[in-house]
């Protein structure tokens, strides 16, 4: 199972977990806003790889989507429950060039969540048009050049584990 998890306030986020779901054709995909996404469902189902959507609003990564992450990885630790693989994604409407930090706290964030064994290594970056949207014109093709590489990226390292058993 793949599970999309965002912060959508406006659409954007939504629109993104769309698309990517898309890159996964034959996993059952879920998506959902992580209000509505406790830890527990998170660990009561059979996940292979989580994608964790957020927001920069305000040059300030969304504390909800923070908070959230930091629960399900304390609660699936606590219960010993390991999701092989997690991706990242973060909606925005500054010049990506002047957020790279914040892109950074993301894939900290991942990192340091001990309950996910595999950190694909970039975020995926989504500039907006406006706060409302759209998308920037190029960024639903990088999201599903970039959902399709995730899928490559757990396909590799699912063969590379095989070629080690």
């Amino acid at each position: 199972m793949i599970w999309i998890v965002h912060n959508s306030i406006h659409g954007n986020g939504i629109r993104v977990a769309e698309l990517l779901a898309e890159c996964f054709p034959g996993f059952d995909v879920q998506i959902t806003h992580h209000r509505d996404t406790p830890p527990e469902l998170i660990a009561d189902n059979p996940v292979e790889l989580l994608i964790f959507g957020t927001a920069v609003r305000k040059f300030v990564v969304s504390w909800e989507s923070q908070r959230w992450l930091r629960k399900v990885n304390k609660y699936l630790v606590k219960n010993n429950i390991t999701i092989p693989y997690i991706a990242g994604f973060v909606t925005h409407m500054r010049d990506p060039h002047k957020l790279s930090g914040k892109f950074h706290q993301v894939q900290k964030l991942m990192i340091d969540a001990r309950a996910f064994e595999n950190i694909y290594p970039q975020v995926l970056t989504c500039q907006v048009e406006e706060i409302e949207g759209p998308l920037k014109p190029g960024v639903e093709q990088t999201v599903i050049s970039t959902g399709k590489k995730i899928r490559q990226w757990m396909y590799e390292y699912d063969l590379l584990l095989e070629s080690l058993i």
